[in-house]
């Protein structure tokens, strides 16, 4: 008879075998790159499901918006004693400290673009694949140019966000942030690309969208079509200071006849300033509902730490500019707070996003600010004109 040391051995080499055999299976089960995507329509699917920016979801981190200049911060007159931050706005050493001196240690925007990203480099892995097996080639071809797109949309914000400014002299070896294109996942530390190399990065992914999205969702907002490519490259390019192709994008866009300047002139009080079906927005995701809920909209007095417009930017605005009544709402103590939604502050199907936001008005803005770059003063000024016309009472 076998002892009961032997015995004992069998029966862990058993377990042994068992677990690895489980191991192997699950990671062939899960893997990244080829779990579950089978055809062009399981694809389309992930690219829906896991890489668009969902309404309902806040993509907007409040540090891109309490951080600005043109917003004040309302304090309650009441005892305000739930924990909330404000360091970003106060521009404090240590910004992610809430009031109970706790740091926030997750960033859920920087971890939420990456996992995006992730997503879409599996998806551009299984084009080529899919293709091999013969799926429809046409649906293949869109699938990838939205997917190169958002890709490049989200590195752009990435970079923006968390990378130095692009300057054509020192882009080559500024900081940017991790680059990663390819979908293996690799347990190693990823280094920061530079800021030269995430721009390239962003065009090139921007230029092949731009050719696979040809004809493609040419009438939707919320699936990308071949405009918003052309937008966005017209706003890296300006950001690059590359403004000849600043403008030669930017007219791509506003030559296509398909979107147009809404006039505020024919305003009615009470609606929203934009919805996604409006005639200048060219590609909307995600959620609008940031600002709102950053100015307390649901509230005349905020019980809440909440923000307004600064008195600098209202001042800047001439008593013939029609974007004072339609772009603020004044409360009852005469603060004024950015109200571009007014039917509701909740998020919407209808919205449009306060981040992830493509419009006409930005390519005339886009245009203008090239040609003044390049001295083109006149046709500047003449170009700016053609959007003051919607934004300014006729004199």
């Amino acid at each position: 008879m076998p002892s009961y040391l032997t015995r004992t051995r069998i029966f862990l080499l058993c377990i042994l075998f068992v677990c690895t055999s489980s191991c192997k299976k699950f990671l062939a089960t899960y893997s990244q790159n080829n779990s579950f995507i089978e055809s062009a329509a399981d694809l389309d699917e992930l690219l829906v499901g896991e890489v668009y920016a969902d309404y309902l979801q806040f993509n907007t981190p409040e540090m891109l918006h309490v951080m600005d200049d043109d917003i004040a911060a309302i304090i309650p007159e009441n005892t305000y004693n739930a924990t909330h931050e404000s360091g970003f706005h106060y521009w404090q050493l240590q910004p992610r400290m809430n009031t109970d001196g706790k740091i926030v240690q997750s960033d859920i925007f920087f971890n939420g673009l990456y996992n995006r990203i992730a997503r879409i480099n599996s998806i551009l892995h299984n084009v080529p694949l899919l293709e091999e097996k013969g799926e429809p080639a046409a649906t293949l071809k869109r699938i990838s140019g939205e997917a190169f797109f958002l890709r490049a949309y989200y590195y752009f914000m990435l970079v923006n966000t968390y990378g130095k400014p692009y300057k054509p002299v020192t882009a080559s070896t500024d900081f940017g942030v991790p680059l990663k294109t390819d979908p293996a996942i690799k347990d190693q530390f990823v280094a920061r690309s530079t800021t030269k190399q995430v721009y390239d990065q962003i065009i090139a992914d921007l230029l092949e969208a731009e050719k696979a999205l040809a004809g493609a969702n040419a009438s939707s907002t919320i699936r990308v079509n071949q405009a918003a490519p052309q937008a966005l490259l017209s706003r890296v390019y300006l950001y690059m200071e590359n403004y000849e192709r600043a403008i030669y994008y930017a007219d791509q866009v506003i030559n296509t006849g398909t979107y147009h300047l809404k006039d505020l002139n024919s305003y009615n009080t009470g609606e929203d300033f934009l919805n996604r079906n409006a005639e200048e927005v060219i590609f909307t995701m995600g959620s609008g509902a940031v600002v709102a809920y950053l100015m307390a909209l649901d509230y005349d007095i905020p019980s809440k730490p909440a923000y307004k417009a600064s008195e600098n930017l209202l001042l800047s605005y001439s008593p013939a500019d029609l974007r004072l009544q339609v772009f603020f709402q004044r409360s009852s103590r005469g603060e004024m707070r950015v109200a571009k939604r007014r039917t509701t502050v909740s998020p919407s199907i209808d919205d449009v996003s306060d981040m992830y936001l493509l419009r006409l008005s930005e390519m005339y803005l886009n245009k203008a600010e090239a040609l003044a770059a390049l001295d083109g003063f006149e046709e500047a000024r003449n170009t700016l004109q053609e959007f003051r016309k919607t934004r300014f009472k006729p004199s």
